[in-house]
């Protein structure tokens, strides 16, 4: 049985393709969003959100696009749009979002821990 190797470039291609198909670029936008309403302290416009997407991710989004994610995470009732057309994020979503950004930070402090026990030491004599 002969087996041919797909070019490089068709391979990205079916990636990018499926991984598309999945949603992970419109999950990953809204996960910068609501990043960034807790950053800014729980009340922020679109115009803010988008101004720190640029400049805080390095992702030029159109208006519309980041829009039509606020209200995707507003229907999961993830962000709530406050009278003064700003966002928050949901008490419930908050807490969970807290809770996650402290089990991240403990696993980057014990991986972190883990790879400095494994480090060998340097020698101090010459």
């Amino acid at each position: 049985m002969t087996t041919t190797k797909l070019p490089s470039e068709l391979v990205s291609l079916i990636h990018h393709v499926e991984l598309n198909k999945s949603g992970w670029w419109e999950n990953s936008i809204q996960k910068l969003i609501l990043s960034i309403i807790w950053i800014e302290g729980n009340n922020v416009n679109s115009n803010r959100i988008e101004k720190d997407l640029i400049e805080i991710f390095k992702i030029n989004l159109n208006k519309k696009k980041i829009e039509k994610e606020i209200e995707k995470l507003i229907s999961l009732k993830t962000v709530v749009k406050l009278s003064d057309d700003n966002y928050k994020i949901s008490e419930t979503d908050l807490i969970s979002f807290q809770e996650k950004l402290k089990e991240a930070e403990e696993n980057e402090s014990k991986s972190k821990n883990i790879f400095e026990l494994r480090r060998p030491l340097k020698n101090k004599f010459p």
